[in-house]
């Protein structure tokens, strides 16, 4: 499941991930980053998850490719809270793989410094 912050900043899309990924939760979630995307702004992103997200069904999983070409577009900083330390050695291979777009792991009680790092 996705939900999404939608008392978030302006330019800002925050979410958290528990358990699986549903094709609802991957529709709100692709609808709030295409809204933002329209404004014309880059755009930070705030991502929780503290388990190996997994998905209900392929659809859902397409949906997520077909948001990820969208969001590596329209993003300029992406901020991730998890206690896993596999996630923290992904995030700073990504890091390398895509380096117009600053990401970085902070743990889950780091909400404050990421949220200042993204500079909102």
């Amino acid at each position: 499941m996705i939900t999404i912050n939608n008392k978030a900043k302006e330019g800002m899309l925050e979410f958290k991930i528990q358990g699986k990924i549903d094709q609802e939760g991957m529709e709100n979630f692709s609808n709030s980053l295409h809204d933002q995307v329209k404004k014309g702004k880059k755009i930070k992103i705030l991502g929780e998850f503290n388990e190996v997200p997994g998905f209900e069904s392929l659809k859902a999983f397409g949906t997520t490719m077909k948001m990820k070409v969208v969001a590596i577009k329209a993003l300029s900083k992406y901020a991730i809270l998890t206690k896993k330390r596999w996630v923290k050695n992904a995030v700073r291979l990504a890091d390398k793989m895509m380096p117009k777009v600053p990401m970085r792991v902070f743990g889950p009680d780091q909400r404050s410094e990421a949220l200042a790092w993204l500079g909102v």
